[in-house]
Order: structure tokens, then C-alpha cells, then sequence
């Protein structure tokens, strides 16, 4: 029992491999999308918990590389994820990587052909067999769209280029060029575009009224435009309509083509039935068979125009889009973002204003055809085939919030990064592992009744074979913190057992036999297994609503790409979450339409199971008037509302130019006199200070939290969440090297409860000290705590939360035998009296494998109790007299000895296992390292070894 609650004790030491039992998986029992969401009551939570099945367990997005697979390979790799302890596949039929010339003999197989069919339904079989659910991508890569298309149902753009001339003169353009001007460079352009010259109109080169510019004619296929230029320097607003411009990323035969026409409802339901209808007769039940469909995030690369987009603007906007068209149009590039070179007239900034307003009418339109013509498609396609929808609803102007709200399985994103665990600043997103679209899809969860907040997580496109078990626990534990519930790995690569090494790598994260690492991958899928059986089968506790700017961001800044913004304000808008969590509270992110439609009561904002006792404006400007009567009849209901940095001064659109600015004006400070006690203007936060503004904050206006944390840190975050008579709190260290002790007080009414660790790492749990509501909690580096209060146990292990190991430690120098058991087959041996950084000795900068350390230590009986190694990038496992002392994947490299030395001399064995970096950095001829060690960020040799130690520990 001591061993298996060492983490209890802050000391991340010494853990047996233990992933839960494969037995508790169901072996092809009810694998359903329904089983997946049922949830288990509180009463049965600590058994599950222990014992995870496979609702809980990682998932793996599993690439079918170019769709070559057979049954044979298959079997071999859903008995390899099984036996690392996934609980399901998600199917993702995707391009097979350009850079491999040796396919070994496998036939692409076309989506949706009989032998695919085939190969699906056998693949879900072989799963059910093994208990591992199975979940299916809609298409192939993303967005959706084939081969098969009709040019009526393909993605279309309205594109805009631009031409100086200086008059007066009489210019004669070829049409090929007018087009090529207004031809975006994107990241997935598709070759087969048809191209069409719309219009030209001609603005002078300085605008200082609005005004629809001069058409220009010419005729229908005119291979020549003449444009009659008059006096002064002008410029030329080209608009080009392209139809299927843009392909599908990555996508495999069959699917694979111009992108699918989004704004097109009846194209998107021919779409989705076609595959539908395709594989009832193959599959039979898809509710019996499929957990889920899978959608990726929508990167339609500027994707803005439909046939009746004239007539739906003038019904929702009430005024014409035509009219100024060419101006409310901007220049883009990859993704559909403005590029950053100056283009265009002068317009002068009153003009400007107005055309904002009508660009945000245009974009909000898109947003609102968008959800109607593909998301509630989706979503009721998924629904008539009896099968969950799991979809990443974002985009470049996807509504964010409600896109999720409908979704049944709504996912986000985190993805792997050097910086995690290294730096975590407030203004900016680097170093946080989660994109800032998670907190908006939690929050869309939670508004929406869903505990079960999907994510594809340890995406990893920078440090491919460079990744560690402790940067991937401290990614996750991320994740967890941003909302997260259930994980998807991104992810698992198809690849022959005889492929040349390293194999079909479509994207990392390479974890599989082929890395030295992967023996120990199961600790971190049990560790996650337990974790997302505590999370998704409990309701996260959040009391504070945030509003962002939404509409002047889209108004002035445009709709952003996400889950990767370009732009954003103010600099906290998706960052102050994390000090309302880090104080000790909770908090979702509001929309207008959400606020509007919410119910009030005794101080609090109700929507649905939701309440919240304060609301924060982030620097809203620009609100509906409809938004600030529900804020008055809130502040009417005992409400707290704070605009933070600015109050409100403007409505939306080009409406709020003609009334509606004035209206807003006049309801924000007819509120603001009429309760100056409840609706407040606070002063922004500046960089850097993030948390303790909120602090302040928190403490003047009486926002109690779920738990007061004295010393809130940068590096520490919190969640609260309720089972039944539970309370449950999820803490985190996410520094790699620093370890903190937060002096808390938990505001919850105890009832004969007390206060439980729970071990994700192990299953145990065992009672803490009954000190009432106050806890000082120690956690070291990369260490997380589940603290559950229940009923006590009679005869219950104890353990404490404040418990650590530090000095005095005594640090012996020894002499080292060392056999560097390297990847490619070479052993080396050496003895050294000095430890190094094998990254930094150029004759060993390229090993990976496993390197074993052997030595003899003199001990006084009872001298010692625990050592500790310093080790850079490896897993560690100490054998002291031959006895196993553990393993160490995670934090401090920290070992409970204290029963394995013997008085004299013992014999230590230390053995590491190494990622595969720095060895594939060797392979310079390797066509897989060549991409992925110079792929947007250029990979080094990383630190490798043991470089200290031991330092030895009395107690």
C-alpha cells in the first residue's frame, strides 16, 4: 500500500506499470454512442475509477495511410492499441504521405467502394471483439468534398483583386489577368477551379465618401476588359467568382477533389447520404455499429458566396449587399485570412466605419446560412443513422458557443509543444497546449446539458519522434483544465509491419512498437482512463459568465481562422478564464443570443442547468440593444455585471450607424445610473498581471470561489466539478521544473464529508488529514491531484497533500559502468566517474534506444531512504540489489529505497529509455525525418541521459 500511494505523498516515484485491467473493457458488448454518453452514478464512480472500461480509455485517431490496408494489418494494430489500453479507433481514411515511393504492393482502396465497405465493417468488428468502440470520419481528410462533385455543388468564393491606373487613359486589360489578380494563394488550392469575372468597378485612389464606385462593361466571355480611366490616379475592384477552388486536405481516393459547397443544403445532404446509403447494406445497423461520425475543424479557405446570398442578406440585414460589394470585400489568403500587404483606396476613417459595419452584416449572414445549410444538416443526418455527431465546430466564422451547442460529442483541440511546461504567459496562447477555442467548446458543452467534451489532443507537427511522456502527461493535464473530458490521441499511424523504418508517418504523435517509449505509453493512457472516468460522469461547477467582443472582433478585426487566430482583442480575451480558474473559480463563456435567452433570479443568470452570480464584458463596445435589456433584467434581479475597460457605445451592423449607436448609449447609461452598485466599470488588466487583477477583483466584489487559493500561481490551474454528493477537484502543476504549495480554503459545506486524494496514476485512494476546509497542498513538478469529498471509510489508507521530499541531500560521486544499447543495434560500452548530457558529446548527439547505468553504493543500515536522478528526456527504472524499484515517467526522478538498501555495498542499475529524436536527426537521407525536422520549426539535438546524482535522502 506505501508504494502504491507515493504519489499521494507528492513524489512522483516509483509507479508500476499498471493500465487498467483490459478485462474491464466489454468484450463486444453494447459499444453504442448511447452507451458511450450513459452515465455511471455517483455511487459507482471510485469502482469505475479504478477499474476504467472502455468509454473512458484514449481513443486513437488511427490513419488509414492512402487507404492501403488489408485485414492482416488490421488485426495486428488494433491488438497493439488494445494492449496499450485504448478503448476505441476513430477510422480516418486519409491521403497516403507523397514522400513514400515504396507502397509495398497495397492498392489505394476508394472510399466508399465495395472493398472499402468491406474493410470497414471488418475493422468494426474486430474491435466490438475486443471491446474498443469504433468511430468513423465523414469523407475523407477535411473539409468535406470528392472527385464526384457537380461544379453546382462545389465550394465557391467571391474573390477580390485590385488595379492602380493613373488617368486619364484607356486601358485594355486581359481578362486572364483582371481573374489572376483576384486569384488568392491558398494552402490546399485545387487546379480544376472554374474562374468567372463577375465585375470591375473603379474607386478613386482616395475615398472620402461612400459611394458604389463606376461599373465597368464588357461583355460575357470577353477575353478583354477596356477600362475608360478619368483624370487622377484610381484603382480598379476586380471580383472573380471561383467554383471549386480549394481541395480536401489530404484527402484519400474517392474523397479526395474539389471541397463540398457548404452554403449548399441540398448538396450537403446528397453528400452525407451518398455515404450513408453506401454502407447500410455492407454495415447494417450504423447505430449497432458506429460510435460516432467525425468531423474536422471547417477550413474553408474563404469560402463566402451562394446563389441566394443577395436575397438572404436583404431578408436578414434589410438593405442591398450589392451595392457596395466590391468594397465590403477584402483581399485573402490561406484560410480565408486578409492578407497583410496594402492594398485598395485610401478610405477615410468615417467611411471605413461604415464599411466595417456592412462587412460584419456579410459575415454574420454567412454564419447564420452556415449553421442552417451544413451544421444542422450534419447534425441531423447523424441523428436519422442513429449515430452520434462528434464534430469540431469552428472554423473562419463559425458562431462560436452555439455551433457546439447542438453537437452531440463536441470536440476541441491541444496539441504538443515544446514551450509546455516551460512558459505560460497571459497574453498570449504559447506554452498552453490547448487552442483557445476549447474554453468556448466546453462552455457550449455545458450550456447545452453535455458533460462529454471530446478533444483531439497531443497534436504534434513541430517535434515529431522528440516526444516525451512528461511533456505529454503536462499536455494533457492542459487539456483537462481548458474543459476537456475524453481524449482522441492524434494520433496513430496505419503502417505495415514491413515498411522501412520509421514507417507511414502521416503526422505525430509517433508512439507506437517502433518507439523505444511505447512500452511505457499504457501508464499515461491508465493515468488518462481514470481521469476521464471521474470528469465526463461529472458536472463541472462554473458560476462566473464572460463576454467576449465577439462582434468587434468580426467587425474590425474580421472572423478569425480558428482554432489559430491571427488577431484578437483585448489581449486577455481568451486567456482571463484561466485566472478566474486559477483564483479558485469556475467559469463558461456567454454569447448575446444566449444572455437574451437566459432567465434570472436572485442575483444569478440561469440557462438550462447553468447559473452563474456574475457576468464580465471583456471590453465590449459593440452589444445588441436586446443585450442590454437582458443585462438590465438581470441587474433588476440582484445581478452583478462589470464592462471591463469600456462600457458600451455601439450597436451592430450598419443598423447601429442609423439609431442604433445612440439607442445603445442611452441604455448603458440609463443602467449604469440606475444600478451603480451592480453594473460596474472596472479598469482593464495589463500584461502580465492577469491573475492578480482577478484576485482583487474577486475579493472586492464578494465572488467567493469554490476554493480560496491564497497564492494563486501561473503555472497551477483548477477545475470543480459535482457527481451526486461528491465534490471534486482537479488540480495541476504544469511546470516542468518548479513545485508549488497553494494555501487553500474550500468553500463547500462538508455534511459528514471529508477529503479524499484519489490516484489517477494507480486507482487507490486513501483519506487526507481532517482539517476541516482548509488544505495546504504541495504539488511538485508536472504533478496533478484528484481531491473527491465523500463519506470517510473506516480502516481507509491515509495520506497527506503537503507531504515532500527536500534537503539536505547528500550527492555522491560514483563510478559508472554504462552500456548504451542504441536503436540501430549497436552497443557501446564505457566506465566514466563523470556524468554528461549525451546530447551535448558529439560522438553520442545521435543515440536513442536504452542506455544502463551500473554502479555500487556504501550504505550505514537505515542511512538512506529515497535517491533521486537527475534525467534529461527519458523514462527512468532503478533496480537496486536486482529488486525493481519502480519506474519514472514523469517529474523528479525520486525513489523509495528504504527497503531495498542493505548495510555495505548495493548494487544499482539504473536504466533509460530514450525518444527516438535525436536519432532520427542522424537520418539525413530518411524522407520522413527530412520533413518533420525542418516542418515549420527546424529541430536540435535535445539534452539525453543522466546528468546528476544520486542525491541521497535521510527521510
Amino acid at each position: 500500500m506505501i508504494e502504491k500511494l507515493l504519489l499521494t505523498f507528492g513524489i512522483a516515484t516509483a509507479l508500476s506499470l499498471s493500465a487498467p485491467d483490459a478485462a474491464a473493457a466489454p468484450k463486444g458488448g453494447d459499444l453504442t454512442g448511447d452507451a458511450f454518453l450513459k452515465e455511471v452514478p455517483a455511487s459507482k464512480l471510485y469502482e469505475k475509477f479504478r477499474t476504467p472500461d472502455s468509454s473512458s480509455k484514449l481513443f486513437a485517431r488511427w490513419w488509414w495511410n492512402g487507404t492501403r490496408v488489408c485485414e492482416k494489418e488490421i488485426v495486428r494494430e488494433l491488438d497493439s492499441m488494445q494492449r496499450a489500453g485504448f478503448g476505441g479507433v476513430e477510422i480516418n481514411s486519409i491521403a497516403f504521405p507523397d514522400r513514400y515511393k515504396d507502397t509495398l504492393g497495397f492498392a489505394q482502396v476508394p472510399w466508399l467502394s465495395d472493398r472499402w465497405l468491406e474493410l470497414v465493417d471488418f475493422t468494426m468488428r474486430e474491435a466490438a471483439a475486443r471491446g474498443m468502440y469504433s468511430d468513423l470520419i465523414v469523407g475523407s481528410g477535411w473539409p468535406f468534398g470528392a472527385e464526384f462533385l457537380s461544379r453546382d455543388e462545389q465550394i465557391k468564393m467571391m474573390a477580390l483583386g485590385t488595379m492602380e491606373f493613373e488617368g486619364p487613359c484607356k486601358v485594355t486589360v486581359r481578362t486572364d489577368d483582371l481573374i489572376r489578380s483576384a486569384t488568392p494563394k491558398l494552402l490546399s488550392a485545387n487546379r480544376d477551379k472554374l474562374s468567372e469575372l463577375i465585375e470591375v468597378r473603379l474607386f478613386p485612389a482616395h475615398i472620402t465618401e461612400l459611394i458604389p464606385g463606376t461599373p465597368v462593361t464588357f461583355a460575357p466571355g470577353a477575353q478583354e476588359v477596356t477600362i475608360d480611366v478619368p483624370a487622377g490616379r484610381h484603382i480598379a475592384y476586380v471580383v472573380v467568382k471561383h467554383t471549386g477552388y480549394m481541395g480536401v486536405i489530404h484527402g484519400a481516393l474517392g474523397a479526395r477533389g474539389p471541397v463540398l459547397d457548404h452554403f449548399n443544403a441540398e448538396a450537403v445532404r446528397r453528400y452525407l447520404n451518398r455515404m450513408s446509403d453506401a454502407m447500410r447494406p455492407v454495415v447494417g445497423n450504423l447505430h449497432d455499429r458506429i460510435r460516432s461520425f467525425f468531423t474536422d475543424s471547417f477550413e474553408l479557405e474563404g469560402s463566402n458566396w451562394c446563389k441566394d446570398i443577395r436575397e438572404e442578406f436583404q431578408k436578414r440585414r434589410g438593405y442591398d449587399l450589392y451595392t457596395y460589394y466590391p468594397l465590403i470585400l477584402k483581399k485573402v489568403g490561406p484560410y480565408g485570412n486578409e492578407i497583410k500587404t496594402p492594398y485598395g483606396a485610401r478610405i477615410e476613417p468615417d467611411v471605413m466605419e461604415r464599411i466595417y459595419r456592412m462587412r460584419y452584416d456579410y459575415e454574420l449572414t454567412l454564419a447564420e446560412l452556415f449553421k442552417e445549410r451544413f451544421l444542422d444538416e450534419l447534425n441531423a443526418w447523424c441523428r436519422a443513422c442513429g449515430v452520434k455527431s462528434r464534430i469540431q465546430a469552428y472554423g473562419k466564422g463559425c458562431m462560436p458557443v452555439e455551433s457546439l451547442m447542438d453537437v452531440d460529442i463536441p470536440e476541441c483541440e491541444t496539441w504538443y509543444h515544446k514551450e509546455n511546461g516551460e512558459i505560460f504567459p497571459d497574453d498570449k496562447m504559447s506554452g498552453h497546449g490547448y487552442k483557445m477555442v476549447n474554453k468556448f467548446v466546453a462552455s457550449g458543452a455545458h450550456l447545452s446539458g453535455k458533460n462529454v467534451v471530446s478533444c483531439e489532443e497531443i497534436t504534434n507537427t513541430r517535434f515529431v519522434f522528440n516526444e516525451t511522456l512528461e511533456r505529454i502527461k503536462i499536455t494533457g493535464d492542459l487539456s483537462n483544465l481548458s474543459g476537456v473530458t475524453h481524449s482522441v490521441l492524434h494520433g496513430y499511424n496505419y503502417s505495415p509491419a514491413e515498411a522501412p523504418f520509421p514507417g507511414w508517418v502521416r503526422y505525430g504523435t509517433f508512439y507506437n512498437e517502433r518507439n523505444p517509449l511505447w512500452r511505457f505509453f499504457p501508464e499515461w493512457i491508465s493515468y488518462k482512463a481514470r481521469l476521464s472516468t471521474v470528469l465526463r460522469n461529472s458536472e463541472m461547477q462554473t458560476d462566473i459568465a464572460l463576454m467576449q467582443p465577439l462582434v468587434d472582433m468580426w467587425t474590425y478585426l474580421a472572423p478569425q481562422f480558428e482554432p489559430s487566430p491571427g488577431k484578437w482583442r483585448p489581449f486577455y480575451v481568451n486567456t482571463l478564464w484561466e485566472a478566474v480558474h486559477q483564483n479558485g473559480g469556475g467559469c463558461d463563456y456567454l454569447t448575446e443570443s444566449i444572455l437574451q435567452r437566459s432567465t434570472f433570479a436572485d442575483g444569478r443568470i440561469e440557462y438550462g442547468d447553468r447559473s452563474y452570480k456574475a457576468l464580465l464584458l471583456l471590453e465590449v463596445e459593440t452589444i445588441s440593444p436586446e443585450t442590454l435589456a437582458a443585462i438590465g433584467r438581470y441587474a433588476a434581479a440582484g445581478g452583478k455585471v462589470f464592462f471591463v475597460g469600456s462600457t458600451p457605445s455601439k450597436a451592430p451592423g450598419l443598423a447601429g450607424l442609423e439609431g442604433g449607436d445612440k439607442e445603445v448609449q442611452r441604455l448603458t447609461a440609463d443602467l449604469m445610473k440606475q444600478y451603480p452598485d451592480r453594473i460596474l466599470h472596472v479598469e482593464a488588466p495589463r500584461k502580465g498581471h492577469l491573475i492578480g487583477w482577478y484576485k482583487e477583483l474577486q475579493q472586492k466584489y464578494g465572488l467567493t470561489p469554490a476554493v480560496r487559493i491564497d497564492n494563486p500561481q501561473a503555472f497551477v490551474n483548477q477545475n470543480h466539478y459535482k457527481a451526486g454528493n461528491l465534490d471534486i477537484f482537479f488540480f495541476a502543476n504544469y511546470s516542468l521544473t518548479e513545485a508549488y504549495t497553494l494555501d487553500t480554503e474550500f468553500n463547500i459545506d462538508l455534511r459528514g464529508r471529508r477529503m479524499w486524494l484519489w490516484d489517477p496514476m494507480t486507482g487507490e485512494r486513501a483519506l487526507l488529514p481532517d482539517t476541516g476546509t482548509r488544505l495546504k497542498l504541495h504539488l511538485e513538478p508536472t504533478e496533478s491531484r484528484l481531491l473527491v469529498f465523500d463519506k470517510p471509510v473506516r480502516g481507509a489508507a491515509t495520506a497527506t497533500a503537503d507531504a515532500r521530499l527536500e534537503g539536505p541531500a547528500e550527492r555522491r560521486a560514483l563510478h559508472w559502468n554504462v552500456t548504451l544499447n542504441h536503436y540501430d543495434g549497436t552497443v557501446t560500452e564505457l566506465e566514466t566517474d563523470r556524468l554528461f548530457d549525451l546530447g551535448k558529446e558529439k560522438r553520442f548527439e545521435s543515440f536513442s534506444g536504452q542506455i544502463v547505468y551500473r554502479t555500487t553504493l556504501d550504505v550505514r543500515p537505515g542511512e538512506y531512504a529515497h535517491m533521486e536522478f537527475g534525467v534529461e528526456n527519458c523514462v527512468s527504472e532503478l533496480y537496486v540489489n536486482g529488486v525493481k524499484a519502480g519506474a519514472v515517467w514523469h517529474g523528479r526522478h525520486v525513489y523509495d529505497v528504504a527497503k531495498l538498501l542493505r548495510p555495505g555495498k548495493n548494487e544499482l542499475k539504473l536504466v533509460l529509455t530514450t525518444t527516438l529524436g535525436n536519432y532520427m536527426l542522424s537520418l539525413k537521407e530518411n524522407p520522413t525525418m527530412v520533413k518533420w525536422s525542418n516542418f515549420k520549426y527546424k529541430q536540435v539535438v535535445n539534452p539525453c541521459g543522466l546528468t546528476w546524482g544520486p542525491d541521497l535522502y535521510r527521510d
